[in-house]
């Protein structure tokens, strides 16, 4: 079969040069990227199979922070930034003008995130994630990014237009 394995998601993390980030979000991609290789299991949200937003609120709750549990609730956690180059490691990435999928942003242009079904918590480049015919029809894709500091709990959300859907 055409199984994804946990080690074909294993990443060398230290061939990627991800910036350093700290705080909540920082222990937030620490979390994640502790899970690759996990399965994708609908609705399942750890602590070993998750879907897309159950990693975001599994990751986000080892650092002390509670999210909401769909992808379609946690776009709603944030004010907007103007762009996806001001997105910082630990900001959700929301796909679709439905928002359907999420990922965490963890620097250079990658994502970690559990795709679908049959596939494993990776590693992707954001500007390599291929958009739904569904995608290319709504009004933009949202990066939602939960940014988190040690005093204030903000969140941003980043609006991605439909002509920039993979610009980092």
């Amino acid at each position: 079969t055409d199984r994804a394995s946990r080690s074909s998601a294993r990443t060398d993390l230290g061939s990627l040069d991800l910036p350093a980030a700290g705080g909540y979000a920082g222990q937030a991609v620490q979390a994640a990227l502790s899970r690759l290789g996990d399965s994708y299991v609908w609705g399942a949200a750890g602590p070993t199979t998750f879907d897309c937003s159950g990693l975001m609120q599994w990751a986000y709750a080892q650092a002390g922070v509670s999210l909401p549990r769909t992808s379609q609730e946690q776009a709603t956690v944030g004010t907007a930034v103007p762009s996806l180059s001001q997105a910082q490691p630990g900001d959700l990435i929301i796909f679709g003008g439905d928002r359907h999928h999420v990922g965490m942003y963890i620097g250079n242009g990658m994502m970690v995130h559990a795709p679908h079904t049959g596939d494993v918590v990776r590693i992707a480049p954001m500007a390599g994630r291929p958009l739904t015919p569904d995608e290319l029809e709504q009004p933009g894709a949202a990066v939602v990014a939960v940014q988190l500091g040690d005093v204030a709990r903000e969140a941003r959300i980043v609006q991605q237009s439909r002509d920039r859907k993979s610009v980092v």
